[in-house]
């Protein structure tokens, strides 16, 4: 994915290339577009942060402080990967350990939702 741009946080000169050839159906171009699939993946991952930092907030306020930080060091780490990918040209040991750590960051959400499902100790503050 990282070939079409290896610069970041601009693909080239602009946030979206203007000279995007767009597919028909629309749709399709969130599969067979490389240009689209590299824009989404780049937004996407400020939204799975976004997410992540919220259920570290939520994580952190009902005491489970290593889940919590578990997430926000995933996540950072997850996205500084995504970057040296697209920077270093697609250098292959970054990019696996961008896949490699794509799954850690799902086991440390899943540990952190877990961790919010346990009920709390009686007498615990509401």
């Amino acid at each position: 994915m990282g070939y079409a741009f290896n610069s970041w946080p601009k693909m080239g000169d602009e946030y979206f290339p203007s000279g995007t050839p767009m597919l028909q159906p629309f749709i399709a171009n969130f599969v067979d577009n490389p240009l689209v699939v590299q824009f989404v993946h780049r937004w996407l991952a400020w939204a799975v942060a976004a997410a992540a930092s919220a259920l570290a907030v939520l994580a952190w306020s009902r005491r489970a402080f290593a889940p919590a930080i578990a997430v926000v060091v995933a996540v950072t780490v997850q996205i500084l990967l995504g970057i040296a990918t697209l920077l270093s040209g697609v250098e292959l040991w970054i990019a696996v350990a961008h896949q490699a750590m794509a799954a850690v960051l799902l086991a440390t959400f899943v540990v952190a939702a877990h961790a919010l499902g346990r009920p709390r100790a009686v007498g615990a503050e509401a």
